[in-house]
């Protein structure tokens, strides 16, 4: 990695509040450029709301967040759009945009204001839209397809948005078996070839599935940080979520782990 390629994204004794109510406390951590960050956790344990604060897109009750050492709040939505790329977990409302034009939106952080888009931002698009399986539904209307490609257009959007790293909330969420192990395959390459990959996943056969580093949330803190090896046990899976887990094998020889129902 060249030294311009380089960075780094620092959190330091950061909470964020709600009301009373306290969603993440005390978190310490640090992101480097070409990492891939597996945040997982039960639910409540405030792994949404530590994506969006490391995004600036939560601000923080107390604490420093930092991309090289400067403010994150410091920073102009555009150049965080240059630096970040947010895939949320789903859309609440869809857009009166085709799959394409949403994909375009994305180009925002490089474009000056009141410009059109160039041939260069086009074939971007249109590189993002072919990689994610979607050329053929660009011209479609968001709210006519489905949900999993309502979620694949999310994710061609933020290739499209070429920032330094991939936030990811849950993309997993409408997607079936099929479409998720696409999802894994494109989370990898995309890995490979540099990108920073940050995601929040339920299904812990995500970031068994996925190279580096796991953040184990729980109760607004982080309960465990470390290789995948480390952390996906069943031992520690236990303490994290408070319920029993078993280690199985699979036909090809893997070991998968899962609740223990019994």
């Amino acid at each position: 990695m060249t030294p311009e390629n380089a960075w780094r994204l620092d959190s330091r004794n950061v909470f964020v509040t709600a009301g009373w109510r306290s969603l993440i406390r005390d978190i310490n951590l640090s992101i480097q450029a070409g990492e891939c960050v597996s945040i997982i956790g039960p639910n409540g344990a405030g792994k949404t709301t530590l994506l969006l604060a490391l995004m600036g897109i939560r601000r923080p009750t107390a604490g420093k967040i930092q991309f090289n050492r400067r403010d994150i709040r410091e920073l102009s939505a555009r150049e965080r759009g240059r630096l970040f790329a947010y895939v949320p977990q789903t859309l609440e409302h869809a857009p009166e945009l085709t799959v394409r034009e949403v994909v375009a939106a994305a180009r925002y952080p490089h474009v000056p204001a009141f410009r059109p888009l160039s041939a260069i931002d086009e074939r971007i698009i249109d590189a993002a839209l072919d990689r994610c399986g979607l050329s053929v539904l660009a011209t479609r209307m968001l709210g006519q397809v489905s949900g999993g490609e309502r979620q694949k257009t999310l994710l061609a959007a933020a290739i499209a948005q070429d920032a330094r790293a991939q936030f990811l909330d849950e993309p997993d969420t409408a997607l079936d078996p099929a479409h998720q192990i696409e999802l894994v395959r494109l989370l990898r390459s995309l890995h490979a070839e540099g990108r920073t990959i940050v995601i929040v996943s339920h299904d812990l056969q995500f970031p068994a599935a996925l190279p580096g580093r796991v953040i184990a949330m729980r109760d607004g803190t982080i309960a465990a940080d470390g290789a995948s090896c480390e952390i996906l046990t069943a031992a520690a899976l236990e303490r994290i979520y408070n319920a029993p887990f078993q280690t199985a094998a699979t036909a090809d020889g893997r070991q998968v782990l899962l609740p223990k129902w019994s």
